[in-house]
């Protein structure tokens, strides 16, 4: 599979963009992470550990920071959401 394929093309405000360690430049979907552990690190136990590193709350959208290890290689995740008429700060 070709990692090109998986990066994450910016369409709208929202997003879920995951990054590695090893090439922080590159944005990849879940499923693009999922094959850059298994193909570039050779992890096949994708069972991790970390959490939440950092959240943000604005007023047209939220966004938290994640930060995971998974087979020895870290990974990090960011999601935005915009914020729509039942999600909105008062």
């Amino acid at each position: 599979m070709d990692e090109k394929e998986n990066e994450v093309k910016p369409k709208d405000l929202n997003f879920d963009v995951w990054k590695c360690e090893c090439a922080p430049e590159k944005e990849f979907d879940k499923a693009g992470m999922v094959a850059h552990l298994k193909e570039v690190h050779k992890v096949e136990d994708l069972k991790g550990k970390g959490g939440m590193k950092m959240h943000l709350d604005a007023r047209d959208w939220f966004q938290s920071d994640y930060e995971y290890t998974v087979g020895g290689v870290v990974i990090y995740r960011s999601v935005r959401i915009m914020r729509n008429k039942h999600t909105r700060m008062y």
